[in-house]
């Protein structure tokens, strides 16, 4: 769970309150869960709508002046892993171009490219159809300048 929240974020700051939001909600509507077996998959989605809601409130709160930093992206923390200083810079590049696109989007995304899931398991985490999890990533695409 805290690499996906790392994953949405982009930042280690603000991890651990993610996943402990997460949890705490999964917790309070856990009569909710119809199929114990799916309980990962459930929290999951948990975590990315919540991911999503601080995204998008953060940057209200941007636009009025209040906490510019802790929407940035972590560019260190986020390509650290890269091999070679060439695909570092090429994962800035993204993760600028990420940073600046939609909360939907952007989770979308993030969801199937740099976590690996299909487009419906970011369907089913993000609680909408495939057709709109299409569309997002589509978006994304352009925003990315991909064909």
């Amino acid at each position: 769970m805290n690499l996906i929240a790392f994953r949405l974020l982009g930042r280690d700051g603000d991890v651990d309150d993610l996943v402990q939001e997460s949890f705490a909600r999964a917790f309070a509507n856990l009569d909710a869960l119809r199929d114990p077996h799916a309980f990962g998959g459930w929290v999951q989605g948990i975590l990315v709508r919540t991911a999503l809601a601080w995204i998008r409130k953060r940057r209200i709160f941007a636009r009025l002046g209040f906490g510019k930093e802790s929407l940035r992206v972590d560019l260190d923390a986020v390509t650290a892993h890269a091999a070679s200083q060439e695909q570092q810079l090429e994962l800035r590049r993204a993760w600028v171009a990420i940073e600046a696109m939609r909360a939907d989007v952007r989770i979308a995304i993030v969801l199937h490219r740099i976590d690996g899931m299909t487009l419906d398991e970011v369907a089913r985490a993000m609680n909408v159809s495939l057709a709109t999890v299409k569309r997002r990533i589509a978006e994304a695409q352009r925003a990315l300048g991909e064909p």
